[in-house]
Order: structure tokens, then C-alpha cells, then sequence
């Protein structure tokens, strides 16, 4: 059962979109910062300080010169400094398609919550046993339908849910001025660089600017709770959208009341 309205699960949703895509931003600021030259200068001069000591030693298997030890040291600073990199990359679109997905979700069950029957056309694929139907009056086996339902969208894909939510909620092309922002084909190529970035070897994450699409996500995000909001008729606290659910401990809680 919903403890909310629709319209504060709405607010919360972008909330916490808008929280969790915080994060992802944080990361891309420490990677457009970093001091490439400086963090690979003190890589380099640990590794070879680290030989040099293994060398005086006599720790090394190989007789090795200064030069090799030096050479050694610089491509290995490299391949660290590499590695560091992707690896940040990696998680940056790794949480930006975390907070999209939910989101999505999150939007789908704010319909639900609005207009149970919305979802209606989706039940033929969830069970029902006549034992329950024996057990329960109809509208609790409905219930317990839409539930089942909406377990399912929580293993279904990023596009599948996106094409879900824009089949419950069209856009209303009256909102905005211009064509909407609304691209499956960028979508899938995002959603193919993050399942490349974690199990492929990130060459699809190099063809992405994360920083372009960070903004584009956030773009489509801030469209994407005004277009549910119009299809169903809800009205949101400003200042849940920004706070969710600590709203009243922020600001002193202007910004109207639930």
C-alpha cells in the first residue's frame, strides 16, 4: 500500500533522481579536475623509488639499469593512471544509468498510484490462481495483479521500462517549445556503453561524453515528472521536488505544504 499521495511519490521520485545524479556530477567534476600530470609524476616516482630499493637489494631477478628501472617505472605509472581513469568512468555511467532505470520505475509506480487501471492492459502476463480468485474479492486480486506487475518491471531493461512509461504517459508536446528531447536510439547506445562498461572492455564508453550526456539525462529527467503530471492531474510541493521526503527541514518548509 501506498503512504502517499501520487503527486509527493512524484516529488520524491525527482528527488531522488536528482540525488543519486549528484553523485554521478561529483565524479565527473574530481575527473575534469584531476591533475593528470601531477598524480602520474607521484605514481611514477613511487614505482621507481620502489625498484631502485628492490635493485639495492638485490630483489630483482633480472640484472636491470637505472634507464630500464626508469622505463619501467613510466609505463607503469601510465597503465595506473589509465586504469584509474576508466575505472572512474565506468562508475560515472554506471550511476547515471542506476538513477535513470529507477527513475523510470519509480514514475511507472507513481501511474499506478494515480490511476491503478492505467496498468490494466499489462495484467494478461501476470498470474492469477483460482484459488486466490476463490479466496479474495476482485478488486484484491486486481490489486495483487498490478503488484505482481510492477515486481516484473524491476527485472525488465532500461528501454523496456522507458517504452512503458511513455505508452502510460505520452508527452504533451504543448509543454515545451521545440522538438522534445526524447531519443531511444541515444538511449540504447547508453544503455549498450554501461552493459559494455561493465562486462565488455569500455570501448562504447569512450564514444560517450559523460559530461553531454549527464545534462541530457538531467534534461530529460526534469521533463519526464511534468509529463506524468499532466497525463494524471497531479499538482507537487516545489520544494518536495527538490528535498523529497526532508522537505520540511528545509527552507523552514515554505514553499506550501502537502
Amino acid at each position: 500500500m501506498h503512504t502517499l499521495p501520487p503527486e509527493d511519490l512524484l516529488a520524491n521520485a525527482y528527488a531522488r533522481y536528482q540525488q543519486t545524479s549528484a553523485r554521478s556530477s561529483s565524479l565527473l567534476s574530481m575527473l575534469k579536475h584531476t591533475n593528470r600530470d601531477a598524480l602520474f609524476h607521484s605514481t611514477h616516482t613511487e614505482m621507481y623509488e620502489n625498484f631502485r630499493i628492490a635493485k639495492q637489494e638485490n630483489l630483482l631477478k633480472q640484472e636491470t639499469t637505472d634507464e630500464e628501472l626508469e622505463e619501467l617505472a613510466i609505463r607503469g605509472a601510465t597503465k595506473t593512471l589509465q586504469l584509474g581513469m576508466q575505472s572512474a568512468e565506468v562508475a560515472v555511467i554506471v550511476i547515471q544509468h542506476a538513477a535513470l532505470e529507477e527513475y523510470l520505475l519509480d514514475l511507472i509506480k507513481v501511474i499506478v498510484a494515480a490511476k491503478p487501471e492505467a496498468v490494466h492492459r499489462y495484467l494478461k502476463d501476470v498470474q492469477v490462481y483460482l484459488l486466490e480468485m476463490q479466496e479474495q474479492s476482485f478488486d484484491a486480486c486486481i490489486a495483487n495483479a498490478i503488484d505482481s506487475w510492477l515486481k516484473l518491471q524491476r527485472r525488465r531493461s532500461l528501454i523496456t521500462r522507458w517504452r512503458t512509461l511513455f505508452e502510460l504517459a505520452p508527452p504533451p508536446k504543448r509543454l515545451v517549445k521545440g522538438p522534445l528531447p526524447y531519443d531511444e536510439t541515444r538511449l540504447q547506445n547508453f544503455d549498450n556503453a554501461r552493459h559494455d562498461a561493465v562486462h565488455g572492455v569500455g570501448n562504447l564508453v569512450k564514444a560517450i561524453d559523460l559530461i553531454e550526456e549527464q545534462s541530457h539525462h538531467y534534461h530529460v529527467a526534469s521533463l519526464l515528472w511534468i509529463q506524468v503530471a499532466d497525463v494524471y492531474g497531479l499538482k507537487v510541493n516545489p520544494i518536495r521536488l527538490l528535498f523529497g521526503d526532508n522537505w520540511e527541514n528545509s527552507i523552514g518548509g515554505s514553499g506550501g505544504s502537502d
